[in-house]
């Protein structure tokens, strides 16, 4: 079971989504874990071998009752030319983990997901990284978060996909 859900790991970050068929094989994009698969993951202790992996205090919790919901985040940010792919993954508690890899693009432009590579309902939207606009630091104003629109609700989502370094 632990390499399985390893593999399922490494497939999301080196190959096409999990959900690609036979003939998405040469995929431009790279998603996040589910929610579910991550819980997977966080339960067997093969979390750590995920490209810059680190917890936060949501990871108490999760560690004590492991069927706590986890909520998928995917997360964009390209700093002074630098483009980050982050999945962020967390509960009622707060942040459990994330894992972030250099490299990936995403088409993250606020409210848009123009490329077709979100899945329905699904958008980045721009937010500032600091408390107000007015705070940001030159050449980090911006980070991209996916969400989901839920009967105009946004909810954060993993349905954004990445776009594979060239």
């Amino acid at each position: 079971m632990k390499r399985s859900l390893l593999a399922a790991a490494m497939l999301v970050l080196s190959g096409p989504p999990l959900s690609a068929t036979a003939q998405d094989a040469q995929s431009e994009y790279i998603s996040c874990l589910t929610a579910s698969e991550m819980s997977g993951l966080f339960q067997s202790g093969e979390t750590s071998r995920l490209p810059n992996y680190s917890e936060s205090a949501g990871a108490r919790v999760q560690r004590q009752y492991p069927t706590t919901l986890l909520i998928a985040q995917a997360k964009f940010i390209d700093w002074d030319n630098k483009p980050a792919a982050i999945c962020q993954y967390s509960n009622h508690v707060g942040i459990v983990a994330n894992f972030l890899f250099a490299g990936p693009t995403a088409d993250a432009s606020d409210g848009a997901c123009d490329d077709g590579s979100c899945a329905p309902d699904t958008y980045w939207r721009a937010e500032w990284t600091e408390t107000s606009e007015k705070d940001d630091r030159p050449g980090k104003e911006k980070i991209y978060v996916c969400v989901k629109d839920v009967d105009g609700a946004a909810y954060p989502s993993a349905g954004c996909n990445f776009i594979r370094p060239k």
